[in-house]
């Protein structure tokens, strides 16, 4: 929540951690902010001007403090003080800088005020961040500002008149009594006590915490003053800390990675070499630092190709991934996949080279293996009738041929790359509900998955069409599956014929029934008719009862007719019959029939055959049968013969 923007920034003027202050003032993410330069930050101008300048003075070891007028962020122009500090690694060089960026308007405003008018000397206090706490000559409080009170914790009424050490842990009282009585009466009036000098604070509530102090001495007319400014340092110690873990991190990532790491000299020479490396090159560490790559990986044809590399790292000021040809300490010819990224001096100029690499050897023959298999594959495929889709292990369609782009109404240009679910999509003709292939990975080795009778194909810009077929997995030199081949065919014709002869048994079996009904009810009416000449030759001497009797005899053999017609209807009698030429329905049967299948039909129709009395769709039936049977005696595909000739 600290207003204080705290950076760690590197040679380059990159901004490589922040904290949240960053995103407040510029109300951008941090993630957004940090990795910036600070060019892209503030404006040329200002990097020029201010910045620019004195990072470079601490980095040769100097602390440096400035005030700056400059717009950052949306607040409009402001006055920030600057705090460039030299953050020392492990061996002790100045690897970053710590910035620190106090926004000091309202306090360069209220000094102003204070030569003005003492009376605006407590509001000029409590518009600054940092704690200000006054002492008089026995160490006791007499200010504590509202930078104060937000850092420590206490109130103003609180802490007056309490002695410093209530800020200080009691285990350092007895150093601080020992600085305060040598400050007090030394020559210097001023001193600053930094994170050098381990000062440590403590609030209200027990917490300790870093600080940095500046302690000034003022002798008035009638006592001595002393006043601190005190700013909490704990964010910054936390950036501190957390660059040094990462630094650990990057250490240990960097020996443990299974990725090689090597680290090259603008003239191509080893100056760092992971665990990793070692295992690729066979050269350990010790062996490979100093050494030249020529000497160590690069095969005798390729001698002139780090120059080549340099050029090109030069001329691109970017990182550049390729794939190479280099040889290990045994003389083994590798390929090798590299990432290089180069870093440059403040002038422009190669200062070294950072590269990642992985032995590809293995990966490339397989995928070289792979490519071959696909290429055989799709000019096997490519040969069929039947309709063919390929796909890789992922699902994605690699191959169709031109039977698949007819029945699909795409090309292959536009189905290439697109999952088989999106340009093969099946349905349950029954229900209605989505008809999912299994993917490569679900096929077992030479499974067979069939989708038959009932499955509708509905692509995207043509025809729904009724489909059969099976899909198979296409496995790799290992016996791993590498993708799957979807062989099919338009099965509409075969599936209407047969729901036309599905609709023509119902019907048969429907005129069955009524025949039966029909001849049941007959025989109720034999019955009838038989009781009624009974009646009427007892009642032969009643001509009123005779009449009446008469007319109901006439009545039942009506009805006898209307059964009889009723059961000849259902017989598919003579109602259904007309004389046709069958050549015609011989051909047009046979073909749609065929339709989808690796069947060539032939016909040998004699021209002068006589016509036939013959119910039409019965016929069409029989034909429909026989050459469905015929199919199904060609697995593999053939030609069916057709032959109409009259008997003589």
């Amino acid at each position: 929540s600290s207003a204080e923007l705290m950076g760690l920034v590197n040679r380059e003027y990159i901004l490589e951690s922040a904290n949240a202050a960053w995103g407040r003032m510029l109300d951008q993410p941090l993630k957004s902010v940090t990795g910036q330069t600070l060019m892209a930050i503030f404006g040329k101008t200002t990097f020029t001007d201010e910045l620019k300048p004195h990072l470079d003075e601490a980095f040769t070891g100097k602390e440096i403090q400035t005030d700056y007028w400059a717009v950052f962020g949306r607040r409009g122009r402001r006055c920030f003080h600057f705090t460039y500090m030299p953050h020392r690694d492990r061996a002790k060089e100045i690897s970053n800088v710590i910035v620190s960026i106090r926004d000091v308007t309202d306090s360069v405003a209220a000094k102003e005020a204070l030569i003005q008018s003492e009376a605006t000397f407590a509001g000029i206090l409590d518009g600054v961040a940092e704690a200000i706490i006054s002492l008089n000559a026995d160490r006791n409080v007499i200010l504590f500002n509202k930078g104060a009170e937000q850092i420590f914790g206490y109130s103003e009424g609180e802490i007056l008149g309490q002695p410093l050490n209530t800020l200080i842990p009691e285990r350092f009282h007895a150093s601080h009594d020992t600085f305060w009585a040598e400050f007090a009466t030394g020559p210097d009036n001023s001193q600053m006590m930094t994170e050098a000098d381990l000062v440590v604070a403590k609030r209200k509530t027990g917490e300790e915490f870093p600080v940095e102090v500046s302690i000034s001495r003022i002798a008035l007319s009638d006592q001595t003053v002393f006043s601190m400014v005190l700013r909490d340092i704990t964010e910054r110690k936390m950036v501190e800390e957390a660059l040094r873990e990462s630094q650990q991190k990057l250490a240990y990532h960097v020996d443990h990675s299974p990725v090689a790491f090597i680290e090259w000299d603008q003239r191509w020479r080893v100056t760092d070499w992971n665990p990793a490396a070692a295992q690729i090159f066979g050269y350990n560490k010790e062996s490979a630092l100093g050494k030249n790559a020529i000497d160590l990986i690069i095969p005798p044809g390729g001698r002139d190709r780090p120059k080549q590399l340099r050029r090109l790292l030069e001329k691109q000021k970017a990182g550049l991934h390729q794939v190479e040809e280099n040889v290990d300490q045994a003389g083994h010819t590798l390929r090798c996949e590299w990432f290089y990224t180069p870093w440059f001096t403040d002038g422009g100029q190669l200062d070294g080279i950072a590269s990642l690499v992985q032995d590809v050897t293995g990966r490339l023959e397989t995928e070289e293996a792979q490519a071959a298999e696909f290429d055989k594959l799709a000019s096997t495929l490519g040969r069929l009738a039947k309709a063919v889709i390929a796909t890789d292990v992922a699902g994605n369609i690699i191959l169709v041929n031109r039977a698949a782009e007819k029945l699909l109404a795409q090309t292959e240009e536009t189905v290439m790359g697109q999952r088989l679910s999106e340009a093969f999509p099946l349905r349950n003709a029954g229900n209605g509900r989505e008809y999912a292939l299994p993917g490569p990975r679900e096929l077992k080795q030479s499974q067979t998955f069939v989708f038959e009778r009932g499955t509708v194909l509905q692509p995207a810009k043509g025809n729904r069409l009724y489909v059969a077929g099976q899909a198979n997995p296409i496995t790799g030199a290992s016996g791993k599956p590498i993708g799957m081949v979807v062989t099919f065919h338009d099965n509409t014709d075969a599936e209407l014929l047969e729901a036309e002869g599905l609709r023509a048994k119902k019907l048969e079996s429907l005129g069955t029934l009524s025949i039966g009904l029909a001849l049941d009810f007959n025989n109720y009416l034999s019955a009838i008719a038989l009781n009624i000449t009974s009646l009427g030759m007892k009642t032969a001497d009643e001509p009123q009862i005779r009449e009446l009797l008469q007319d109901t005899e006439q009545s039942i053999r009506h009805a006898r007719g209307i059964t009889e017609q009723l059961a000849t209807f259902n017989r598919g009698g003579v109602l259904a019959k007309a004389n046709r030429q069958l050549a015609p329905i011989l051909k047009e049967t046979v073909q749609l029939t065929l339709r989808g299948f690796d069947v060539r039909p032939e016909f040998q129709l004699d021209e002068d055959a006589w016509p036939v009395a013959v119910d039409v769709t019965l016929i069409r039936q029989v034909v429909h049968h026989l050459a469905r049977n015929g199919v199904q005696a060609m697995e593999l595909g053939g030609t069916l013969r057709i032959t109409l000739t009259n008997a003589r």
